[in-house]
């Protein structure tokens, strides 16, 4: 039977907006998200001023700033929203830690073909860098979290079952950062990487290996 595993809204929630009472802030919130997620792509993050997104999204510009105070804030929402998109019910059906691992992978290669990502790496590197590596709060604090449980869930549940295959011993926050940042790496990375390791598949195979190394031991 699949693990009692935590979902990704319970972690990985925004900051802001604020203002969430009722489904015309709601549907505003969604608004702005969409117009920023559209202007980042094509313009790339720098070249996106809130005067634009707000015409975009067809509100005022106090709107607007009323829910976020600058492009930062807009751009850290529209990237949480990104990674929730892909990681909400992912690992809803994981009955094993090999399993638990595929979907790691699959994560991976959505996040690595995500048109906001890969149009943000190319267009505003810098800055992607920046709120993935830059320090471990907001997205990243989550991600390390939300990853934490799910290795605690899936180590109990394995030792539970006898498994043969388990998480290794240590500190899941511990393992956790180090997936988190590896499996990052790995997405920012791929296109470097393209000419060497052009198919997907293989892209997933190799970071299938790298991650199945670090996390999984087989009962001794």
């Amino acid at each position: 039977m699949p693990f009692d595993l935590p979902r990704a809204s319970s972690v990985l929630h925004f900051d802001t907006p604020k203002k969430r009472n009722n489904t015309r802030h709601r549907d505003i919130d969604s608004l702005l998200l969409n117009a920023g997620r559209e202007a980042f792509i094509k313009n790339g993050i720098r070249a996106t001023s809130m005067s634009a997104v707000a015409r975009a999204a067809g509100v005022s510009r106090p709107t607007l700033y009323s829910r976020y105070r600058n492009i930062d804030l807009l751009t850290g929402d529209v990237l949480r929203h990104e990674y929730l998109t892909v990681l909400e019910g992912a690992f809803d059906r994981v009955t094993s830690p090999e399993q638990f691992i595929d979907q790691i992978v699959y994560v991976a290669d959505s996040l690595r073909s995500n048109e906001f990502i890969t149009s943000v790496a190319q267009s505003d590197p810098d800055i992607l860098h920046h709120f993935l590596f830059g320090h471990l709060v907001g997205t990243q604090r989550r991600l390390v979290d939300y990853l934490k449980r799910l290795i605690d869930a899936v180590r109990d549940q394995a030792i539970e079952q006898d498994s043969e295959s388990r998480i290794r011993e240590g500190d899941p926050e511990v393992l956790a950062i180090f997936v988190v940042m590896t499996v990052q790496s790995a997405i920012l990375s791929a296109p470097a990487v393209a000419s060497i390791v052009p198919r997907p598949d293989k892209w997933c195979l190799e970071l299938h290996r790298l991650v199945s190394g670090y996390l999984l031991e087989c009962k001794g």
